[in-house]
Parts: structure tokens; sequence; C-alpha cells
């Protein structure tokens, strides 16, 4: 739809609030990037079991001043540095909630600890200390 879209639609999917393509393997980097600069009123955003990388998420970063909730659950090349900028770029991280349940390439350092703890509730990987649960 954002590939081949006419105006009125295209006006549309830039209103749209909430967003969820888990489990859709054929989007790539490329494609979610293009998805997070076409949708800058997106509130919710599900990305869950998708081959969303470094890349997806650094495209993400600034890019989303709405958004509030953020699952990216089973995103395994998702890395700690990514989501860390992620953070530290959002509008307003004390409104902003993200799941990394099972992102295997998750390893949080004292510095992302630090800025998930400003976030209005951050699930960390299944792997991770007692410090990651729910809030």
């Amino acid at each position: 739809i954002l590939m081949h879209s006419s105006s009125s639609s295209s006006s549309f999917c830039r209103r749209l609030k909430v967003l969820d393509i888990t489990g859709v393997q054929l989007a790539t980097d490329a494609s979610l990037v293009r998805i997070v600069n076409n949708l800058h009123s997106l509130v919710e955003l599900s990305i869950s079991k998708t081959k969303a990388t470094d890349a997806t998420v650094s495209g993400m970063s600034g890019r989303l001043p709405k958004l509030r909730s953020l699952n990216m659950i089973a995103c395994e090349e998702v890395t700690t540095e990514a989501v860390l900028a992620l953070i530290q770029g959002a509008a307003s991280p004390a409104t902003l909630s993200i799941d990394l349940t099972a992102c295997r390439s998750m390893t949080p350092s004292p510095e992302f600890i630090e800025a998930a703890a400003g976030l209005a509730e951050c699930v960390f990987p299944d792997t991770t200390p007692k410090w990651t649960e729910k809030k």
C-alpha cells in the first residue's frame, strides 16, 4: 500500500495509528524503514517475529514522535546498541513501552539499563537478570 498508493490512500496511511505486522517474514529492513518514514502518526507498532535488524531500529530513531508502544518480540538480530539509540532518540521516553522478549542479541549494558529505566515499561529478553522484570 505504501509502495503504490494514490494520494488519498497515502493520506489515509499517514494517519494510521496502529500497525501490527507480527510474523510478516517478507518485511525487510528497507520495507520497515519505508513504513516508518511514511507513518509518523503511529502510536503502536509491532514488528515482532520479523527479520528486523539494527538497520530497522536505527531507521526508527527520532521518526515516530507519537509512538507509545513498540513490540519487537523475537527480533533476534536487534542489538542493545540499536535499541539504546532508539530510546535516546525518543520524543517522550517516559511514555514509551518496549517489549524485547526473546531478542537473543540483547545484552543490556549499564547505559542501556539506565535509559530503559526512564521508559514507561521495558520487557527484556528472558535470559537477562532479575532487574528486568515487568513493571
